[in-house]
């Protein structure tokens, strides 16, 4: 059946009764066959979506999908799945629209049922190489568009699936059912020649240079739907990189990404959120406490200044959630930076205090809070080999607990550092009175001896050391500065003390705060899509 002949059928048997935004959907004609397997309006929902699909009416498709799909579910879906896919393909046998409804359906099951099955991760998994393929194996742009939120949610949910998969406890039942499902290698590949098709890297490379992004992006490039997903595709290499430890390559993955512009080219405010947290955790965990400190208040200050905006958002509470999570590692980096209480939410001010005065336990708990469920990457690529003792790392105990395993290691590398950082508190509050002074001296103070008291200083002053990023500038690059309020330096047996910074004061910080506030970032969105044309 032709598109047009299916088009005719779909308007003549169904009226348009979600073209608008009314919160009442008005009474229509559906199928027959629509209104015996669900409710009238959810059907109404259905074929609608499926008549915007076809018509590629991406406002409305943003329309049912950012207002009606979450409204209804909250409504008839809150303890059961949507309508059946095979039921609805018995209706509405389009093969495009039956892949996007599946997306919908299986990602319900995972975020708001929480109960998938080994059936539902396996026809999710397949849905999800259907939809890739079709759109990455084409010889020419597919002929379809949909919202920048969706195509953002359908990454998202994509990494996120492929993260719970490795985590649950059915992962050996699973391997040996369906052996290729969520291969690390495939999930990686599926992202990356998403990135490449779309040529969203040459594409920001050119807009930084001051050059038409258009002129370097081929017809895959210009096209809605692939520079989107290319754009989303980088946040979703920096989530994979991020969940193994891998915190160079994450940073890596997005070198192209201004973080100094963050809405250049997606208004998704989920997308940019991520971003920060992840770019943010991965300063954290490389050291680089000053850039974590800068990329969390930056993503705070703009969600805050925008949190009545923000409350129409259909995602308005995840990101109040991740919110939280990044309060959290702002509260750590400080502590890790100087110890002083800064700015912060009251939520995280107990623990801040106690993780600056040397408290593992507040410490381990922030890190709890704010960072990523990490993988273990010993599971993810057990299925690799053939072998039984392989084989046994990927049974269900230890896929299981692969996620707690990954976390208590890299959260021992970081109270690895936080114990170093807690040798020098006394050490600071000493040097805070003196322009100068003998090593033997601070030793006779401290009650420690001369040489441990010089290991302890030489390691302050390269932990202090810091590379520190630059608007304008790849996330990994940056100029050695000295990240610590306290900066000295030795000459033979005497500490100097080269410098105090001065706190800022509350009008200096006001006077930055409402700078920020000022700022309007859609200017560069809006001068990227002026180059374009």
């Amino acid at each position: 059946m032709d598109r047009a002949t299916r088009e005719e059928r779909t308007e003549a048997a169904v009226p348009n009764v979600f073209a608008g935004d009314e919160e009442d959907v008005e009474t229509a004609n559906v199928p027959k066959t629509l209104r015996e397997i669900t409710h009238e309006e959810v059907a109404q929902f259905i074929t609608s979506l499926h008549e915007s699909i076809m018509a590629e009416d991406v406002d409305r498709i943003r329309s049912l999908y950012e207002r009606h799909y979450r409204r209804l579910s909250d409504k008839y879906f809150k303890e059961k799945t949507w309508p059946e896919p095979q039921k609805v393909a018995k209706i509405i046998d389009e093969g495009l629209f039956q892949i996007l409804y599946r997306e919908l359906f299986y990602r319900h099951i995972f975020i708001k049922l929480r109960k998938p099955v080994l059936a539902d991760r396996h026809s999710a998994y397949e849905n999800y190489i259907s939809l890739f393929t079709f759109i990455l194996d084409a010889d020419a742009p597919v002929p379809f568009e949909l919202p920048d939120q969706w195509l953002w949610d359908i990454i998202d949910e994509f990494v996120y699936q492929f993260e719970g998969f490795v985590q649950h406890k059915g992962y050996k039942a699973h391997k040996q059912a369906y052996p290729e499902d969520w291969d690390v290698k495939v999930v990686f590949n599926v992202l990356h020649q998403l990135i490449t098709r779309s040529r969203i890297n040459e594409q920001l490379e050119a807009f930084q240079r001051g050059d038409n992004p258009a002129d370097v992006a081929d017809e895959f490039g210009n096209h809605p739907l692939y520079r989107m997903l290319g754009y989303f595709s980088l946040v979703g290499s920096l989530r994979l990189h991020t969940l193994m430890g891998d915190y160079r390559q994450a940073l890596e993955a997005v070198r192209n990404i201004d973080l100094s512009k963050p809405k250049l080219i997606s208004n998704v405010l989920t997308c940019q959120v991520t971003i920060y947290h992840q770019v943010g955790f991965c300063y954290l965990m490389s050291r680089r406490y000053h850039d974590a400190i800068g990329r969390f208040e930056d993503i705070l200050y703009y969600t805050r200044s925008t949190d009545t905006q923000n409350m129409y958002y259909s995602d308005y509470h995840t990101i109040r959630s991740k919110c939280e999570h990044i309060t959290a590692l702002l509260a750590l980096a400080h502590a890790m930076e100087d110890g002083a209480v800064k700015d912060m939410y009251r939520a995280e001010s107990e623990n801040l205090r106690k993780a600056a005065d040397g408290d593992e336990e507040a410490a381990a708990a922030l890190f709890k809070k704010g960072a990523p469920k990490f993988v273990e990457p010993s599971v993810m690529f057990a299925s690799l080999d053939g072998s039984d003792e392989v084989a046994d790392a990927a049974s269900d105990d230890t896929a299981s607990s692969s996620s707690k395993l990954a976390t208590d290691t890299q959260l021992q590398v970081f109270l690895r550092d936080f114990r170093r950082r807690k040798n020098m508190v006394n050490i600071r509050s000493y040097l805070k009175l003196y322009e100068s002074l003998k090593i033997s001296k601070l030793a006779s103070l401290l009650g420690k001896d001369e040489d441990e008291l010089r290991l302890h200083l030489h390691a302050h002053k390269r932990r202090t050391n810091q590379l520190v990023w630059s608007a304008g500038k790849q996330p990994l690059a940056g100029t050695r500065q000295c990240a610590d309020t306290l900066d000295f330096y030795i000459d033979g047996d005497t500490i100097h003390v080269a410098s105090i910074t001065v706190s800022q004061g509350h009008g200096e910080k006001l006077l930055q705060a409402t700078q920020r506030l000022m700022q309007d970032p859609r200017k560069e969105a809006t001068r990227f899509l002026r180059t374009r044309k």
